[in-house]
């Protein structure tokens, strides 16, 4: 999903996270419900997990006609558990290059390869060997799943 579509969803995410960080819940859950609504017919999912486990507080509250996307979303969001229930052992975030946490960081800002390129004066294809291989570190197979995964294993906020 692109544009206007995708800005609004954006907005109204950020907007729940400020409502909130005011102390006006209310309104924080009504944005975040706005959202999930404009998000659902698409599955888009992509700006909520750029938002963060920050949002996962908002993202419970829900139990309007959106709360599978909801839960889903938190889950995704979440450390896994084991099989006991309990926390998983910290893990170790794997070893990144300090290239490869930059353009994390960047996708986490929803940037196509080309402007990432330009953001840090390296070539598309750079990038494209840059994502690559932080893929088999992260193993994992898109840019979505990666920052998911780092933020995971904690190697982003």
């Amino acid at each position: 999903m692109r544009g206007r579509a995708r800005t609004q969803i954006e907005f109204r995410i950020w907007q729940g996270l400020a409502r909130e960080g005011m102390g006006a819940s209310a309104a924080a859950a009504k944005a975040i419900g706005e959202a999930l609504a404009l998000a659902a017919p698409a599955g888009v999912l992509y700006p909520f997990l750029a938002a963060g486990t920050r949002i996962t507080g908002l993202l419970r509250s829900d139990a309007g006609a959106h709360a599978a996307l909801a839960q889903r979303l938190v889950q995704a969001l979440l450390p896994r558990r084991t099989a006991a229930g309990q926390a998983g052992a910290p893990r170790r975030p794997p070893p990144l290059h300090q290239r490869e946490v930059q353009i994390l960081n960047l996708l986490g800002l929803g940037l196509r390869n080309r402007e990432i390129g330009q953001r840090l004066f390296i070539s598309e294809e750079t990038v494209k060997w840059y994502l690559k291989k932080m893929y088999e570190t992260l193993q994992v197979g898109n840019r979505t799943h990666a920052l998911v995964r780092a933020r995971e294993l904690g190697v982003m906020p």
